[in-house]
């Protein structure tokens, strides 16, 4: 599911007034909320995500890197594609 911009900016908005410094997103699509969680958090902040489709991660990631964010991708034994993104 798309992340309407409006929703994106309600996020980060929560996410700064949480203070939340660890984050977990299931079901990665394109990315968006991925990276709109991602630049809400503090810079020692850490999101996992977790999704079933790698192609999913592979949609974003150039986006992701452009943001300056710290990428590591890793697959589980139960074929789930983990994204863990941090800032540099």
């Amino acid at each position: 599911m798309c992340l309407a911009p409006e929703e994106a900016q309600l996020l980060s908005i929560l996410l700064k007034l949480m203070n939340a410094k660890k984050t977990i997103e299931i079901g990665v699509f394109t990315g968006y909320s991925l990276l709109t969680t991602a630049l809400a958090l503090p810079a020692n902040g850490k999101i996992t995500a977790i999704d079933v489709q790698k192609s999913y991660f592979e949609i974003g990631l150039p986006y992701l890197r452009k943001a300056g964010l710290s990428i590591l991708i890793s697959s589980t034994p139960q074929l789930f594609f983990l994204i863990e993104c941090s800032k540099r």
